[in-house]
């Protein structure tokens, strides 16, 4: 049995498994219940009497234990198709220096092992192709190889066959420009039969030779990500953005009996139109992903089959799935675009193909790059609200910095109340704060990914929790010294805990980050006092509710229910400048009367009319002005320092977006 049936034959029992009702006819049920129980390879054995008066054996133990009953899924999961349609590199990858180094020093060596170049054999004396071949080879000093710099196996020096550090004779670049210039024709048939040298450049029969085209398109340098000759060395995948906004790969569930092969012919041309000249290859998936069942919703199993483009574009004006949006992405760009556990589920067979080692030969060149050994950084993240929590979930799920090293450093962890440590209190909810000017572009990109990333989460289904290990330390630093004295304080409690030395300082400090920071820094920073109101029981149809007919700016009206938690939270105010941390008795009669008003979460008052309150916090959101500063700022005491603060009342809504662009700069910087 090949791998392609077995692989076949296990997606096909999931298959079935997953309906309430398996697809199997009448007929084959029949045929099944005739099947005999009897093993042809074994033989019937004699038959022994009962001895008699004897006592029966019972098992105390085995008594007590329940029958054991078979249980059935009462949710059911539908079964999906998904598409991995590629487009496979059209050009060799770009060589290592090492890589051009030896194939030139093969190419060298090869001149010096075979026999030298018999001219009159190809060419006919006092022809004009004899002319022009003694020209050239004037200019290369006799070498007959048109691309090795003049070398000559044969000569005086041919034992010096190695290139010295920096020389260029090995680019490609080089190469190119030695047989476009050597492709020029220098000697032509006179009047009378005898070769006539041609200048370069002269008279009206001069050759002139069309230069290759290059590695990069107009694609590549407009960045058009629709486009299929972009990114001509490399592996492109079909990827769409779905309908609440998220991405990933085309899929769509499965009809009446057909195959996962006959499924992603079907689902491709609904998804991507026909003008696609496309391969599905083999009749086994490539991969899965799961999606469990949430309340009513019943669960996704969506298996992906492997495709391959040979022409067209994708079009889907015409798509039955709602879909608005497609980019032709390598492995890279689709891993920063989907959800590291969308992408978790369907990368591996690219991974694995970039672990092989290829051989060095010049017939074994693949579009793979060789595997790197990658350096373990550590990375420090001061303080635990959620901008330090997202940003370090974001590092150790990442594929490109998981293999670093995190911990985090804070004074106030979850579960600590305090007004200085704001997310505990937070609504927790995602509405953008960005306008439509020119200078909130980033935090609208960060709330848009953000957005398509809580999408994702909602799609994986009840119970699912995304987490990683890192070390937590609980312990305010020393800011005496400003960030220099932070910087040395934490290496003094790394060094104290035993634990590998600092190379990356994340500062997400928030508020707190004005006691150590430069005076000049320290005065954009200021807070925005908010108050909330806990109250008994989750509100059914509650959301963020702005109060536009309240004359003050400073208060707004918002009931956000907390899942799971059997409690709602009503609020609120954003009181720029205000370091007060009591609790205003006023402004919660003020809460209260506007949600009376607007008629909101009245399913959660009790008989005498009124809420159960749980508590009441004060909480200081880190203000900055200017906007959120995220950047590197160089080196302090031998580490390099990332700025992550000043989100204001978004921590939460461009948390993921925010995380991400943080990873792009310790990329940049390791």
């Amino acid at each position: 049995m090949t791998a392609s049936s077995r692989g076949a034959r296990a997606a096909a029992l999931l298959i079935r498994g997953a309906s309430r009702n398996p697809r199997i006819c009448s007929q084959c049920i029949s045929n099944i219940s005739r099947i005999s129980a009897r093993r042809t390879y074994a033989v019937e054995s004699n038959v022994l009497d009962p001895v008699p008066n004897l006592p029966p054996i019972v098992d105390q133990k085995a008594a007590s234990i329940p029958p054991v009953t078979a249980s059935q899924d009462s949710t059911p999961y539908i079964t999906k198709t998904g598409i991995l349609l590629s487009r496979p590199p059209l050009l060799t990858r770009n060589l290592t220096s090492f890589e051009k180094a030896f194939f030139f020093y093969q190419k060298r060596l090869n001149e010096r092992l075979a026999l030298p170049f018999t001219r009159y054999f190809y060419f006919k004396k006092g022809s004009p192709a004899d002319a022009d071949w003694k020209l050239k080879a004037k200019d290369r000093g006799g070498a007959a190889a048109r691309d090795l710099g003049g070398y000559n196996a044969y000569g005086e020096f041919g034992w010096n066959d190695e290139l010295l550090v920096g020389d260029k004779l090995s680019d490609p670049q080089t190469t190119v420009e030695s047989l476009v210039k050597d492709s020029v024709v220098r000697a032509v048939e006179g009047k009378d039969g005898q070769a006539v040298e041609v200048k370069l450049g002269e008279g009206e029969e001069a050759a002139t030779v069309d230069m290759p085209e290059p590695r990069e398109t107009a694609a590549d340098q407009e960045n058009l990500l629709q486009a299929l000759d972009r990114k001509l060395d490399r592996t492109l995948y079909l990827c769409v953005r779905r309908k609440n906004g998220g991405w990933g790969f085309p899929a769509g569930e499965m009809i009446g009996r057909e195959s996962l092969h006959q499924a992603a012919e079907r689902i491709l041309v609904q998804t991507a139109g026909l003008n696609m000249n496309t391969w599905i290859v083999g009749n086994a998936p490539i991969g899965h992903y799961i999606v469990k069942p949430y309340k009513e919703k019943p669960g996704e199993r969506t298996f992906f089959m492997k495709g391959r483009i040979m022409a067209g574009q994708a079009n889907l004006a015409e798509n039955i799935y709602g879909l608005g949006d497609f980019k032709w992405l390598t492995r890279e760009e689709i891993e920063k675009l989907v959800s590291p556990k969308y992408f978790s589920y369907n990368h591996p067979q690219e991974r694995s193909k970039a672990n092989q080692v290829t051989t060095m030969t010049s017939q074994s060149i693949t579009s793979t790059p060789p595997p790197q050994i990658q350096q373990q950084k550590h990375i420090l993240i001061l303080g635990a609200g959620i901008s330090a929590l997202q940003t370090a979930l974001t590092l150790l799920t990442s594929p490109s910095t998981k293999h670093h090293k995190v911990t985090l450093v804070a004074q106030h962890t979850p579960g600590d109340q305090s007004p200085a440590y704001t997310s505990p209190w937070a609504g927790g909810h995602w509405r953008s704060h960005a306008t439509s000017d020119d200078g909130d572009e980033r935090l609208r990109r960060w709330d848009a990914r953000t957005y398509e990333a809580w999408c994702e989460l909602l799609e994986s289904g009840d119970g699912e929790v995304e987490g990683e290990r890192a070390t937590v330390i609980k312990s305010p630093l020393d800011n005496k010294n400003g960030l220099k004295g932070i910087i040395t304080a934490a290496k003094s409690l790394l060094k104290e805990k035993e634990i590998q030395d600092l190379d990356i300082f994340i500062n997400c400090a928030g508020l707190s980050a004005r006691h150590f920071l430069p005076a000049e820094e320290t005065q954009n920073l200021f807070p925005i006092r908010g108050q909330t109101i806990l109250v008994k029981g989750e509100a059914v149809k509650a959301h963020t509710i702005t109060n536009l007919r309240d004359v003050s700016t400073e208060e707004v009206l918002y009931v956000i229910p907390r899942p799971g938690s059997g409690t709602t939270i009503l609020g609120g105010c954003k009181q720029a400048g205000n370091f007060d941390e009591g609790v205003d008795e006023a402004l919660n009669g003020r809460i209260l009367e506007r949600v009376r008003e607007w008629g909101v979460a009245e399913e959660l008052r009790g008989v005498d009319g009124g809420f159960e309150v749980l508590s009441m916090q004060v909480g200081f959101r880190p203000g900055r002005k200017g906007g959120p500063r995220v950047e590197v700022e160089g080196w302090v005491e031998g580490v390099r320092v990332v700025h992550c603060y000043g989100h204001a009342g978004a921590g939460y809504q461009n948390s993921v977006g925010c995380a991400e662009e943080v990873r792009g700069l310790i990329e940049g910087l390791v």
